[in-house]
C-alpha cells in the first residue's frame, strides 16, 4: 500500500492509502528541496486495522494525519470511528531513522474517557493509546507502515492491542 502526501489543500484521489495515526502545517515531502530527510512533513494517509494473527481486516479503512518534524518529532490525529468524538486527543511522539529507507515511529494518545461496546467495537477504557510503527519510504510521496497498537490503562497495563496497515 501507499500514502499520498498533500500539499495547498489539494485533494487527494481515494487510492491514497494510510498508517497510522496526527497537524497543522501541510507540506510536500518531495517538494521539500536539498533538505528534505524522507518523511518530514505532514501526510494524509489511510489505515486499515487487522486481526494480528489472521490478517483479516477489521471495520472499514479511515484517514489520519501524520507530522514528521525535522527535529523528529511527531504530531498525529485520526479519524477512526471506534472512538467516541472527543474521546481521544492528538497523539505525540518521536520517529527516527533505521535504515537507508527504513524508519520507526512511535507515538501515544490519551483516551479521555471510556466507553461501551458498539456493534463490533469493543469498549474503551480511559487510559493511552501507543502506536509503534515499522515505515519502509518508498522516495517521493510513497510509504508502506505497519502498526502494533496498544490500549493501556492510566497506570500502563496493557488492556488490549491489535494491528494496523498504512
Amino acid at each position: 500500500m501507499s500514502l499520498r502526501s498533500i500539499s495547498n489543500y489539494r485533494a487527494l484521489r481515494p487510492t491514497a492509502i494510510l498508517a497510522a495515526m496526527f497537524a497543522c502545517v501541510l507540506a510536500h515531502p518531495a517538494a521539500a528541496g536539498p533538505a528534505h530527510r524522507g518523511l518530514t512533513g505532514t501526510w494524509i494517509v489511510q489505515v486499515q486495522q487487522y486481526e494480528c494473527a489472521s490478517q483479516a481486516a477489521l471495520g472499514e479503512p479511515f484517514d489520519s494525519f501524520l507530522t514528521f518534524g525535522d527535529d523528529r518529532t511527531l504530531i498525529e490525529t485520526t479519524s477512526n470511528p471506534g472512538f467516541e468524538p472527543g474521546q481521544r486527543g492528538p497523539g505525540h511522539g518521536v520517529w527516527e531513522r533505521t535504515g537507508r529507507v527504513t524508519f520507526r515511529a512511535v507515538s501515544e494518545a490519551f483516551i479521555l474517557f471510556s466507553s461501551p461496546a458498539r456493534g463490533p467495537i469493543p469498549p474503551l477504557a480511559t487510559g493511552r493509546q501507543r502506536i509503534e510503527q515499522s515505515i519502509d519510504y518508498a522516495g517521493g510521496d510513497e510509504f508502506t507502515s505497519e502498526a502494533q497498537v496498544y490500549f493501556t490503562d492510566p497506570n500502563g497495563t496493557v488492556l488490549r492491542s491489535g494491528c494496523a496497515r498504512a
